[in-house]
Order: C-alpha cells, then sequence, then structure tokens
C-alpha cells in the first residue's frame, strides 16, 4: 500500500507539472483585437511575445505554461510590435496555485481576480478639449450624429455647460454609388461622375454578382431625381438580396446603347458613415484649462474632460523666461502651469523639510509668479498646484539644479558655479567637414580598474587628462586616448537628468540614460556628491573645461522623444497630457518604445526643448548635441532648434537618428526622417551604409566588409556621402558601421564568422574603419571600435553591468596595431581635402568609380589638381590593379610601413584598404 502511495504521488506531481498555468483575458470595447498580443516575463528574465490564442464572451484570452509554482511574472498588453500599449506602464502578477486567471480591461491599469469584478459597460474612453469651445468625445461604441444622445457637460463651479451640437467633419455620408445604413439600401447614380449627360439617358439599372451579373429586376430600377438617379430599398428586400459582401454595377440605357458602369473594377457596398464613436461637443461658452469639467452622455459612463490642444492657443503659450531667476537680494520664481487654479511656492532649506514655508504665486497673466526678497543661495524647493480640486506637488520642469534623484528643486547661483575662469574660456574652433565624432559613456571610459583614471565613473573622472595603463605609460587612456587617436569631438550618452539610476545609493548600477527626467540638470550618479545640488554643475563644466584644452568638441546625446515616465515627470506634473502625444482614447502613442512619446509640435514642449539646448549651448558651453529618435520631432521644431542655436553658437554640430522606435501619432510627412535635413545644419546617421558594411546589427546577415560582397553597390552610395540616396550635401551624412546599441563590430564578426580566426576579424574590422573614414561626410567611431572591443555579445546592453559595458584598455595594448592603423586612417583623412568635401557638386565631379572585380571597390578623386585613389578589397585574397600613370602609395592595409611606394601596379592585399596619391 505504501509503494502504491508513493507511485501515485510521483504521478500526479509529474502531472502537475506538465499542467501547471494561468490565463490572461483581455477585453476590448470595440471588440477588435488583431494583433494586440502580450509581451511577457518572468521577474528578471528576458522577455518574449504571447498571443492570444482564444476568444469567447469576454474578450480573448492566452494560456500560458508554467515551469514552476510560485513565481512572479510581468507583462505588457500591446499592439503589433511595440506600435502601443494599452497602459502605458508594466504590471506584475503573482502566481501562487495552477490555474490562476486575471482579468483585463482596454485602458484600465488594475488586475483583477475575478469576472465579476471588471465592469465592461460602455463608457466615454476619453474627453479632449480641443479648443474654446470643442471637446472631442472617444465611446466605446459608435452612436447617430442624426439622433444624438443627450449630453451634459458639468463644471466643477456646480454649472451645466450647453452643447450646441454634436459633430464630426470627417464622417460624411457618401455621395456617389450605393451605401447601406442599419435600415436602407441608398444607390444613387450621378450621370456626371461617368460624364454622361442626363438627358441621354433613358433607365439605370442595377446589375450584381449575387445574379450573375444579369440586369437586375425592375425592383432595382433608379429613378430619376433632379439629374440625378437614385432608388432608396428596405435593407434585404428585393429578389437579389444585398449585402456588404455584393459588388455590384451600373447599366444605364441610352437612346442607342447600353453601357455598364464601372468597366474595369467593381464597385462595393458602402456602410453609410452616419454613425461614428469620435464625437464633437460644440460648447456656447468658452472652456477654460483650469475648470474641471465633466461629459455625461446618455448610455455611457462619464469622463472628464482633459485640456489638450487648447493649450497651444495664443492666449495661453508663453515666450518668455520660466524656472528662476537669482540674485543675491531676490529670486523670481515662474512657474506654466495653465490647468492650476492657484500654485503655491515650498521653500525650505533643511531636505528633512522642517523649515518648510509655503508662499502664495500670483497668476501673473499666462504664468504664475512670486518674487521672494532675500538671498535663497542653497534652498531647495517644490510647486504645489491646485489641479481639479487636487494638490500636485513638482520639482520646476525648468530648475538648473537639484538634489538626489531630482527629488527636489534647487537655488544655485548658476553664473558663479564651475571652475575659474570657466565662463570666459574658449571652445575649440573646429570645421564641420574636419569632425570626426568619438562616442563614448561616462562610465565606459572610466571604470576599468587598469587605468590610472581615478574618480571611477565620474564626470571628474571622465575628464581626467594624462591618464594611461598602469602596467605600461605609453598606453593612454580615457580622453587623452581620445587626443591621441586623432578624433575631434567626444559625443558622450546622456547627462541630462534622468531616473533609471538611484542617485544616492553608493554602489550605483549601470544604465545608459536614456530615461530623462530633467532637461535642465546634469545628472546626478556621475557627480561625486549628488546630493550637493552645485557639485554635479562644477563638475560637468570642469570635465568640458578639461576636453577643451585638449582640442575636443563637446557633443552630448540628448532624449527628447520621451520621458522616464509620462505621468510622474515635472512635466507631465506640472501639465498633465501636454507634453506627451495622445491618441484619441487618451492613451499616450508610443513611437519611442519607452511607453510615452513627447510631442515637439506643441510650443511649450518645443519651447522646453529650444530653452534647455540653449542653456547646456551657453551655460556648459558644449559645442553639439546628437538627437535620439529624431523622427519623433517634428520638422518645423528641428528647423527651429537649427536656427536659434547658431545664433548662440555658429558651428553648433547637430546630428540624429532620423528614425522612430515604434508607431507613432506624429504623421510620416512632418516627421524629420531622413532627406528632412536637407538644407538645414542637421545630419544623420546613414544606416543604409552602416547595413551595407556590416550587415543587420544583431543578426545573421552579412555586409560588404563582414562577408557578403553583394552589397557593393550600397557601399558606393555611401563613398558618395549620400547623395545618391537622400543627402544634398555629404556634410548631412553620419558615416558609422557600429556604436552603443546593437552589438560591437568585433561580436558581429564572432557570429557571422565563427571559423575565422582573430587576424581576419582584425582585417575584417580595419576593412570597415577604411570605408568609413574614406568615405565623404563625417565619421563616427564608437569607443573601442579601434581595439576590437566585444560586450561579450551582448546586443542591448543598457542596463548590464561594468564588466560588460566597460573599455578594457588592455585590449589596446594587446591590438596597439590596429590601433596604430586607425591613427594613421584618420591623419590621412584630415591632410588630404579630397576625404572632406562640403559640396554635391565636389562630390559628383571629383569622384569616378572604376570597373573592377566584384570583391573590389575602386575610385579616385581628383580635387584641385591632384588625384588620390582608394580601394578596398573584401576579397581574403590579394588583387592588382593597372593603372596607366604612377601613384605613390600611402596606406596598404593594417601591415602598410606608411612609406611611399612608386607603381602603376598596385598590390591591394586581402581584407583590406589602400590609399595612393598620383605622381
Amino acid at each position: 500500500m505504501k509503494k502504491f502511495i508513493i507511485i501515485l504521488f510521483i504521478f500526479l506531481s509529474a502531472s502537475l507539472t506538465f499542467s501547471n498555468n494561468f490565463s490572461l483575458r483581455y477585453h476590448r470595447f470595440d471588440g477588435i483585437y488583431d494583433d494586440w498580443n502580450i509581451w511577457l516575463w518572468e521577474d528578471g528574465k528576458p522577455g518574449k511575445s504571447i498571443p492570444f490564442n482564444e476568444k469567447d464572451d469576454y474578450g480573448v484570452l492566452a494560456k500560458i505554461d508554467l515551469d514552476k509554482i510560485p513565481t512572479r511574472y510581468g507583462f505588457i498588453i500591446r499592439k503589433g510590435n511595440w506600435e502601443e500599449k494599452d497602459v502605458p506602464m508594466d504590471r506584475y502578477i503573482n502566481i501562487n496555485t495552477n490555474g490562476q486567471e486575471f482579468y483585463l480591461l482596454q485602458g484600465d491599469r488594475n488586475i483583477y481576480s475575478r469576472r465579476e469584478e471588471v465592469d465592461t459597460t460602455d463608457r466615454i474612453l476619453s474627453a479632449i478639449i480641443k479648443d474654446k469651445n470643442i471637446i472631442m468625445v472617444e465611446l466605446t461604441r459608435p452612436i447617430s450624429l442624426k439622433n444624438p444622445q443627450e449630453v451634459i457637460i458639468r463644471s466643477d463651479e456646480g454649472r451645466n455647460i450647453d452643447v450646441k451640437k454634436l459633430f464630426n467633419d470627417d464622417i460624411k455620408p457618401q455621395k456617389r454609388f450605393f451605401e447601406k445604413d442599419s435600415d436602407n439600401i441608398n444607390i444613387t447614380f450621378d450621370p456626371k461622375d461617368f460624364n454622361l449627360k442626363p438627358s441621354e439617358i433613358r433607365s439605370v439599372f442595377l446589375a450584381t454578382s449575387s445574379n450573375g451579373w444579369k440586369e437586375a429586376s425592375s425592383d432595382w430600377r433608379l429613378k430619376e431625381n433632379n439629374d440625378v438617379f437614385q432608388i432608396t430599398k428596405k435593407n434585404g428586400i428585393g429578389k437579389n438580396q444585398i449585402n456588404d459582401k455584393v459588388e455590384f454595377k451600373f447599366v444605364v440605357h441610352k437612346s442607342s446603347n447600353t453601357l455598364w458602369f464601372p468597366e474595369g473594377e467593381n464597385l462595393t457596398i458602402k456602410n453609410k458613415q452616419y454613425k461614428t464613436s469620435n464625437v464633437y461637443l460644440k460648447t456656447l461658452e468658452p472652456l477654460r484649462p483650469e475648470i474641471k469639467y465633466t461629459v455625461n452622455m446618455e448610455g455611457f459612463k462619464s469622463k472628464q474632460a482633459i485640456a489638450y490642444d487648447i493649450l497651444d492657443k495664443p492666449e495661453y503659450t508663453f515666450d518668455g523666461w520660466l524656472g528662476y531667476d537669482y540674485h543675491k537680494d531676490s529670486t523670481t520664481f515662474r512657474l506654466w502651469s495653465p490647468v492650476s487654479k492657484n500654485v503655491d511656492l515650498i521653500l525650505f532649506k533643511d531636505l528633512k523639510g522642517k523649515d518648510r514655508k509655503n508662499i502664495h504665486m500670483k497668476k501673473n497673466g499666462k504664468i504664475f509668479e512670486v518674487k521672494v526678497s532675500e538671498d535663497l543661495k542653497g534652498y531647495y524647493y517644490l510647486y504645489e498646484m491646485n489641479q481639479y480640486s487636487v494638490k500636485i506637488t513638482s520639482p520646476d520642469p525648468w530648475a538648473f539644479a537639484s538634489s538626489a534623484n531630482g527629488k527636489y528643486s534647487a537655488v544655485i547661483d548658476i553664473e558663479n558655479t564651475g571652475p575659474k575662469g570657466f565662463s570666459d574660456s574658449k571652445r575649440p574652433e573646429i570645421q564641420k567637414n574636419k569632425s570626426i565624432l568619438y562616442e563614448s559613456h561616462i562610465r565606459d571610459l572610466t571604470m576599468d580598474k587598469g587605468s590610472t583614471s581615478k574618480y571611477k565613473g565620474t564626470y571628474k573622472g571622465f575628464g581626467l587628462k594624462d591618464t594611461y595603463l598602469k602596467t605600461n605609460k605609453n598606453i593612454s587612456t580615457g580622453i587623452s586616448h581620445i587626443r591621441d587617436l586623432g578624433a575631434t569631438h567626444i559625443h558622450i550618452l546622456p547627462i541630462m537628468d534622468f531616473a533609471s539610476i538611484d542617485e544616492t545609493k553608493p554602489d550605483k548600477p549601470f544604465n545608459w540614460g536614456y530615461d530623462p527626467f530633467h532637461y535642465f540638470i546634469p545628472e546626478g550618479s556621475y557627480s561625486t556628491d549628488a546630493d550637493d545640488p552645485e557639485k554635479r554643475v562644477y563638475e560637468v563644466k570642469e570635465m568640458i573645461r578639461n576636453i577643451h584644452e585638449l582640442g575636443l568638441g563637446v557633443v552630448l546625446d540628448v532624449v527628447y522623444n520621451h520621458t522616464y515616465s509620462s505621468t510622474l515627470s515635472p512635466l507631465a506634473k506640472t501639465v498633465p497630457y501636454y507634453y506627451y502625444r495622445i491618441n484619441n482614447d487618451c492613451s499616450f502613442s508610443n513611437g519611442s518604445g519607452c511607453g510615452n512619446e513627447t510631442a515637439s509640435e506643441h510650443k511649450m514642449f518645443r519651447k522646453h526643448m529650444i530653452d534647455s539646448l540653449s542653456y547646456f549651448l551657453k551655460q556648459y558651453k558644449v559645442d553639439g548635441f546628437r538627437f535620439d529618435l529624431m523622427a519623433l520631432h517634428d520638422i518645423e521644431t528641428m528647423k527651429m532648434i537649427d536656427k536659434r542655436l547658431r545664433k548662440i553658437y555658429k558651428d553648433v554640430l547637430l546630428y540624429g537618428e532620423p528614425w522612430k522606435g515604434g508607431s507613432s501619432s506624429l504623421p510620416d510627412n512632418i516627421s524629420f526622417y531622413k532627406g528632412a535635413q536637407k538644407g538645414t545644419g542637421i545630419s544623420v546617421f546613414n544606416d543604409l551604409l552602416r547595413n551595407a558594411v556590416k550587415g543587420d546589427p544583431d543578426g545573421d546577415i552579412k555586409g560588404f566588409a563582414t562577408g557578403d560582397i553583394s552589397t557593393k553597390n550600397d557601399v558606393i552610395k555611401g563613398i558618395f556621402g549620400g547623395l545618391k540616396d537622400f543627402a544634398n550635401s555629404p556634410l548631412e551624412t553620419i558615416n558609422y558601421v557600429t556604436c552603443h546599441d546593437n552589438m560591437t563590430f568585433y561580436d558581429k564578426l564572432k557570429k557571422v564568422l565563427p571559423e575565422a580566426n582573430e587576424k581576419e576579424y582584425m582585417l575584417r574590422q580595419c576593412l570597415s574603419a577604411g570605408i568609413i573614414i574614406f568615405s565623404e561626410g563625417i565619421p563616427f567611431i564608437h569607443s573601442g571600435y579601434e581595439f576590437l572591443r566585444t560586450k561579450d555579445g551582448e546586443h542591448n546592453s543598457y542596463n548590464l553591468p561594468d564588466k560588460i559595458n566597460m573599455i578594457r584598455w588592455k585590449q589596446k595594448e594587446e591590438n596597439y596595431k590596429m590601433f596604430d592603423y586607425f591613427k594613421k586612417i584618420i591623419r590621412i583623412k584630415k591632410e588630404y581635402p579630397h576625404f572632406r568635401l562640403e559640396s554635391k557638386q565636389d562630390v559628383l565631379k571629383s569622384i569616378t568609380i572604376m570597373k573592377t572585380e566584384y570583391s573590389l571597390i575602386a575610385y579616385t578623386i581628383n580635387y584641385k589638381g591632384t588625384r588620390v585613389l582608394v580601394c578596398h578589397n573584401a576579397s581574403r585574397k590579394k588583387t592588382v590593379l593597372k593603372m596607366k600613370s604612377n601613384w605613390n602609395v600611402i596606406l596598404s592595409g593594417i601591415e602598410s610601413t606608411g612609406k611611399y611606394k612608386d607603381t602603376r601596379n598596385i598590390e591591394i592585399p586581402g581584407l583590406s584598404t589602400l590609399v595612393a596619391v598620383e605622381r
């Protein structure tokens, strides 16, 4: 008996293990579930897409098998591949027993454990104040605009706001052909649509696909009415029943012949759009953004209206300075928050808040303002806003300094915070066509214990000059290495205050920093003292001064396309929703893939961008900006940024990613994609050239330098500086093959060519560098690319430990021959203007592509009386190019001695770049 019990226990255990699962059930009011899926991850592990695989009267559901219970899962309900999130946040569930069910409702953040807890009744999904008399309402089901439901708008002042009418200008009944509503079929034939005169028509009948394309009976003869033939029938009446799947033609009898229309494609029935779930309400009296309005509609749950497009009207936008203006005897504070009825300034010296005092701010036109007549240096402050009878506390989105984690805004004397003489120091003068960009991260460059760099992971450590490998003084590290390489600008990953790191923790984890919180304040985790608001400001200025003293420029990577949170950021708290793009149902548009995207076309976020960029340009003396996901910004805003910043510093370097991170509500025709940069001073990354040289960033597809010579023609397009693809000037293209995103070039090589040895990896990486450096345009180098940097195969290291992300300076020593090669090709780039042409005309008339074997790209550049030859050999074997004149070879792959060779028969080593100058 005991043996039987043991066997039974084992059997039951195996059965339970096999059947462990839980279910996620999801209900959408519109009943449309196409492309909706679950992004699911076990806590601490990678995520994966899970489809909804069943449907019932609640909605759709997914049953997920488990390896074990209990466990914790995170999930996001999303559309497609991050086109949209149902709610803009990660949600978590704890699995305690087998077979648990969780119920989810469209737009609702709650997770329900029982179906009866979920209210699926119809409701107003959103109510958005578009203009002073217009509210746009999104409903869970369509209503008729001919016989609309009763609408009542109540204000928090206790009054009802009269609605003049309901409308939707986008919903117009079609005037031509064949339409159907719930009761009738309506057929209209207008002779003018077919270039016919009504007088020559005897009759018009209908022919349908359902009766074998025969002319219908007299029931379907159209009657003439003021030169238009029409008929209305009860839905479904007649010998030949009409439905949405039926196609039809008109049979027109003229006096002498019979015509069938249309002659080519058939017509299909259209449902007459008298019903819509997207309704506009027009009010008799003006609406005010600080007033709470609740929209009540018969048959629907009510909804509070949010002030959105109305805030872009001239009566609400503000052009002056915001934030604070510090003087020793007084400080003036200004806040833009048109949705607030009143605002208090909360001042305190002690972070524990014991000495807090509230000062009422006066409404001064479009802003709240107060002047405090005492020396407030060292004080902290917050704004307390009364928004729709709820008190909201927030730091200042325009503040210059803050406590740790951006929790409290801080008053500092910004003009006198920094190294002595910094305000009078000069930027290095670097012409754009001579720019060579080097991308790095504060921690990447400084964390290796093998370097003599002190202050690891900080601005102070990043700015240290003359650091070197502890075991070899001849191996420079840090910014001295970048100077020795020959780059002209250091591109630093985001240092504007971001929220993904807790600055108070002594052992701060790694993050790239693409989670912005404050746009005027440097990140505190890179400061030697995050609790001191002045320290980070001082240290950033000190770092930039030291970089400038090496003759290098500083480019800041900026992330204006989204914020860390769409509800908790200072922007969202001071003016909810406005700074973000939202969909009709009030969900956040998610073109960034991070839960929200900012609305650059909104005047006050555009101002926020321009003000903060101008501030960093003037106050920190940076030399340029790289824009993350730049296509999420509208063209007009980017042009305004370009124009405004050049008034401050005419040589400012501006470039960015000309793409989005997902589906966006910003129309493509006004998005800053490739091509939009034409005629501006803005440059864009050339991903066509990247993919042609490297292959796809992380996958198995190869490129010209990684084993697939079929991409040769796209490489040639890149050599011309994008002029044969998207650019009007070669200086509009940023040429690169690798950056912080995706695999390093070395890791990509190891993935697609596992059979190759280290020498071949080096040769191929040098070949790729030769293409990038000698193509027209601005070259971009990812830190460590010059000595085979690896991230151990990780393609998305944004939050992985320093041991994955940091530069290992010993690799420079081990691959010094390669580093020396990079120095050489950069030196040649600088020496010969042939590789730094500025105009389209110069490029097109100077470059001649030679006919060669397919694995070889060879071309000459004839500029100002001198001809230069460039050859890129993607074959493992050497090749010989016979020329009609004599050439001095100045570069012949990584083994090149650098000595000049005089020859007509030019031998190009396998997997190499060769450069020669005609005698």
